[in-house]
């Protein structure tokens, strides 16, 4: 699982498989971390609940499919008190955020397991991304979504205020530990999950918005122009996109 905090984003070990093991009379391992993942579609919500042991494995536990009146009269946060869910984790539409993809500066390369790593990617962040998204609601962390030595680089996602945020079904969950991250950022941890892709992607029929993650791309360093080939010059990029296509059909 990969969250959004601020300024940087986080990982965790991803799904790795179903939970088979009892604790406590449920479905969930003995000694473990509940997380709920939501999900908020068109006309529902979609919670998956995992359990995340002490070594850092991470398991799915079950999901279930909310309507969003269901949802407003309770009943997510009322499931996820019954289900023991210490931390949420919740995924930002790609209609509703921006977002932007350049390589791993060298400087930012040098810092990589230290302190300082979570302050030089919210600096990228922040020159990356408008000036109309608040530091709360932006964030930047290296991903590497492709197969083999494809290519990693930086990935700034940013969530602009609206209006209706404050109103948004199930703004308030019950829950302590609460975390946002974007569908691009989400798509990037499951691609990794199983190995890295060349091309990976989520579609919104609603909103017409989809989340495109392509790795290894050939760049031009001449002229920019991305290429199915290698050249002299050029280098393999990964590049994130949300794209907004016509629904109206």
């Amino acid at each position: 699982m990969v969250e959004m905090t601020q300024g940087s984003m986080t990982q965790s070990v991803p799904p790795t498989r179903r939970a088979s093991s009892r604790g406590g009379g449920d479905n969930t391992p003995a000694a473990s971390t509940i997380i709920a993942g939501i999900h908020e579609q068109a006309d529902s919500l979609r919670v998956v609940l995992a359990a995340r042991g002490g070594a850092g494995d991470v398991r799915v536990v079950e999901s279930r499919t909310f309507g969003k009146d269901e949802a407003r009269a309770g009943g997510v946060a009322a499931y996820l008190k019954s289900s023991k869910v210490e931390q949420a984790v919740r995924v930002i539409p790609s209609a509703r955020t921006l977002c932007r993809c350049v390589p791993v500066p060298s400087d930012i390369s040098s810092l990589r397991e230290t302190a300082s790593i979570d302050g030089a990617l919210a600096l990228v962040a922040e020159s990356e991304l408008s000036g109309g998204v608040p530091s709360h609601r932006r964030a930047a962390g290296i991903i590497s979504p492709g197969p083999g030595a494809s290519g990693e680089a930086v990935l700034c996602v940013g969530w602009p205020e609206r209006s209706g945020d404050a109103d948004d079904v199930g703004a308030k969950f019950g829950v302590k530990d609460e975390s946002w991250a974007a569908e691009l950022v989400a798509l990037s941890s499951l691609t990794s999950s199983i190995g890295g892709a060349a091309v990976s992607l989520y579609a919104d029929r609603t909103t017409g918005a989809i989340a495109l993650i392509v790795a290894g791309v050939t760049v031009s360093h001449d002229n920019g122009a991305m290429n199915g080939s290698a050249k002299a010059g050029a280098g393999a990029r990964t590049i994130a996109r949300v794209l907004r296509g016509d629904n109206s059909s």
